[in-house]
């Protein structure tokens, strides 16, 4: 994937966090810098794609089968990148006229789609300045966003 890369863009934000520091204190408040220039630089457009991902769990063998044969899955997604996640694609409508044959399978895109949407929403509130329960209360509507509760999806 994009881990090397996206080690090095992070390793150059942490140093430049860390000769910024002042006080040299190194600690969860001068280093919240780093995590909301990451965040912002990287982890937003990974995170989006991650959601994308988490389909793979939900889907049967047979609407796997399903998205590969009337191409609404083709190699184009499956080598994305996070800047490219939202692009126009000629071959949108042809997608959209094979997933509404699939009623349960549209269901769990709707879902993904769904996802993302919050997803933006709880990304652009990631708090500013530190403070630990501020930060907290964002990282616990991030993560819920990625916990998947089987048994309310097979209700």
């Amino acid at each position: 994937g994009s881990g090397i890369a996206n080690s090095f863009f992070a390793a150059k934000i942490l140093s430049d966090v860390i000769i910024n520091d002042k006080t040299e204190t190194y600690s969860a408040e001068t280093l919240w810098d780093y995590q909301t220039r990451y965040f912002k630089e990287i982890g937003n457009g990974m995170s989006k794609l991650a959601v994308v991902k988490c389909i793979l769990p939900r889907l049967t063998g047979e609407q796997v089968d399903y998205m590969f044969e009337s191409e609404i899955l083709t190699s184009n997604e499956l080598t994305i990148s996070s800047g490219s996640l939202i692009s126009p694609d000629p071959s949108l409508i042809k997608k959209a006229r094979a997933l509404i044959k699939d009623k349960s399978l549209l269901s769990i895109i709707g879902k993904i789609g769904a996802d993302i949407a919050k997803l933006t929403a709880v990304n652009a509130q990631i708090p500013a300045q530190y403070s630990r329960y501020k930060v907290q209360s964002w990282a616990k509507k991030y993560d819920d966003i990625f916990t998947v509760d089987r048994e309310a999806e097979n209700e």
